[in-house]
């Protein structure tokens, strides 16, 4: 197998450790998930914070910095996850900041992923925007 494969397993297999660390309600920094709501609502306040951050160039406010922190960990150990599922299709030149707009606006033009688990917006915005079979056709 060629180096490039290999570090896509490995990829997918820290995204998914990353999603079964936060499904079994651990999120590090003293946090436990389970005393947070794992509704989207949460998780789209942490990526309005992230853009808010990306969009500072270096000027954020310290308080911004962990939730910040915590919407683009979680996007990109979903994302891996799902890549390595070959659920998606990222290329290489995608950041995880276009990721977290491309939640973001998802988040904001379907109000129903709101009450539902966070995972699910996320998977569904993701699946939206980077769909092997978009980027096959060229989109």
């Amino acid at each position: 197998m060629p180096i490039s494969g290999n570090l896509v397993g490995l990829r997918g297999l820290l995204g998914l450790a990353v999603l079964f660390s936060l499904g079994r309600g651990s999120i590090g920094y003293g946090t436990s998930v389970t005393s947070l709501p794992n509704d989207g609502t949460l998780l789209l306040r942490h990526c309005q914070i992230t853009i808010k951050v990306m969009d500072a160039a270096g000027n954020a406010a310290e308080k911004d910095i962990l939730p910040a922190q915590f919407c683009g960990d979680y996007i990109k150990g979903y994302a891996d996850a799902l890549i390595a599922a070959k659920d998606i299709c990222v290329s290489d030149d995608v950041s995880n900041g276009a990721m977290v707009r491309a939640y973001s606006s998802f988040m904001q033009q379907h109000p129903d992923f709101l009450k539902r688990y966070q995972g699910d917006g996320v998977r569904a915005a993701l699946k939206l925007n980077y769909s092997c079979d978009r980027r096959a056709s060229g989109h």
